[in-house]
């Protein structure tokens, strides 16, 4: 059997390795050893080989990654108090991160190209 090659991780270029699913290693999908992006799980099963659909879905790449801006919102914190600007959303899969700064390149959930949208209060 010839070795299956598996691409870099689109998020964070780390490397990526095969991983078993279950007790019984009746599963297995593919991930980063870096920041944990992994695949659909793929069930074993007699019909084809899961190692070879794991790689084909993880190698799966679209031509020009998917573009998104982030927006800023306040933020309450545990204790009450209110951060301005404080929760960067994602213009793509509407996910807000804390972040002071908007040093993400990609969104960390869904992984579109970031860019940051100015607000009337940036003017």
């Amino acid at each position: 059997m010839s070795e299956i090659e598996l691409k870099p991780c689109p998020f964070c270029g780390g490397k990526a390795k095969f991983k078993d699913i279950g007790a019984r290693k009746t599963a297995i999908s593919v991930g980063c050893a870096t920041c944990c992006a992994s695949s659909r799980i793929i069930l074993i099963s007699a019909e084809y080989c899961a190692n070879e659909r794991a790689a084909k879905d993880w190698n799966r790449r679209a031509d020009v990654p998917p573009k998104a801006n982030w927006t800023r919102e306040d933020v309450t914190s545990y204790d009450g108090e209110t951060i301005k600007n404080g929760a960067a959303i994602c213009g793509r899969c509407k996910k807000a991160f804390f972040m002071p700064t908007d040093t993400f390149d990609y969104c960390p959930n869904c992984g579109a190209r970031m860019g940051l949208i100015e607000t009337d209060d940036d003017l």
